[in-house]
């Protein structure tokens, strides 16, 4: 009986102390933070990844539509207490990328020095023998970092 009760005890501070989980209107514009990139549409947002200075970025690809080799990567660099766009990414928060016909991103990492490396497929069109791994590496505004294997 008397673990019960202080389960019970411990119990009724958690549930009369809940939050009210609402979105904040201070992130970004009234809690969203909405861009309209290209012409096309997004294909992917699920790539994720924390830098050293606490901004999120986030990748993904982008199909523009129009022909078989326009997908390209997108990456979206914010601060998470405000939901500003962190424009020190190429002057806006956000960069696009291709490094061949299709490129399409499936992995994302920062390094220390906030140098964005992805890793997904990269191929010159839609033929499953053309396509092959890439890894890429950009600086950290955004611009292809040629040292990276001397294309980036």
């Amino acid at each position: 009986m008397k673990a019960h009760s202080t389960a019970l005890l411990l119990l009724i501070p958690a549930f009369a102390h809940t939050q009210d989980l609402t979105v904040s209107q201070t992130f970004g514009t009234g809690g969203d933070i909405l861009l309209n990139l290209t012409p096309g549409y997004f294909e992917s947002g699920s790539e994720h990844a924390l830098t050293p200075d606490g901004k999120v970025l986030i990748g993904g690809f982008c199909y523009i539509g129009g022909g078989p080799n326009t997908f390209h990567t997108t990456f979206v660099r914010f601060d998470p207490t405000c939901g500003n766009l962190d424009t020190s990414l190429a002057g806006v928060g956000y960069v696009q990328r291709t490094f061949e016909g299709r490129t399409i991103l499936r992995g994302l990492a920062v390094q220390q020095d906030n140098k964005i490396v992805g890793c997904g497929m990269i191929a010159p069109d839609n033929g499953g023998s053309g396509q092959w791994p890439g890894v890429f590496r950009l600086k950290p505004d955004g611009d292809v970092d040629s040292t990276f294997n001397g294309t980036g």
